[in-house]
């Protein structure tokens, strides 16, 4: 499905719900719109064969997700209103001078092309802070806290009684 084969105005209800939530996830797969928008099979693979007839998602890639062509939310919303206000496809594709063409379809960068362009070259995930704390299950962390407060507390009582006994005195109460 191309651009061109894709009505515009026989959108399922839920393809800008759907659009926003890929490009948010730059995720772009059918489970992830089933899960979200609480939809079936059928459907969210119908949503996801519009979202890349509009150029919002790449090509099928077998199992793995589609590559999301928009950066950012903000694109999205730019191209999203020119859909709504009934423009032609020339006008609602992403341009930038470094767009590369095939026939009509962009083409995305070689790698090592340092051009910029509105397509996301790279896959990465978002990161969370979920991803840099330890996972600790439920009351090992008081635990922990626990054996830390003990510990400052025989730290200061050695060192108050090394302040009135001085070493002597420090060496007899460890005894």
């Amino acid at each position: 499905m191309h651009l061109t084969d894709f009505d515009f105005n026989d959108r399922d209800s839920m393809f800008e719900e759907a659009a926003r939530l890929v490009v948010l996830h730059q995720q772009g797969s059918t489970s992830l719109i089933q899960r979200k928008l609480k939809v079936g099979m059928n459907r969210s693979g119908r949503i996801i064969d519009q979202l890349e007839a509009a150029g919002i998602v790449g090509p099928f890639e077998g199992s793995k997700a589609r590559e999301v062509l928009f950066p950012d939310e903000y694109s999205l919303e730019q191209f999203l209103d020119g859909l709504n206000n009934g423009d032609t496809a020339e006008n609602i594709t992403p341009k930038t001078d470094s767009v590369k063409t095939n026939g009509g379809e962009p083409v995305k960068p070689k790698q090592g092309d340092n051009k910029t362009t509105s397509f996301r070259t790279t896959k990465s995930k978002p990161v969370t802070a979920a991803k840099f704390s330890k996972k600790v299950a439920p009351g090992k962390e008081d635990k922990k806290i626990a054996k830390v407060i003990v510990w400052v507390i025989i730290v200061f009582v050695g060192f108050l009684i090394y302040l009135t006994g001085g070493w002597d005195g420090l060496l007899n109460w460890l005894k």
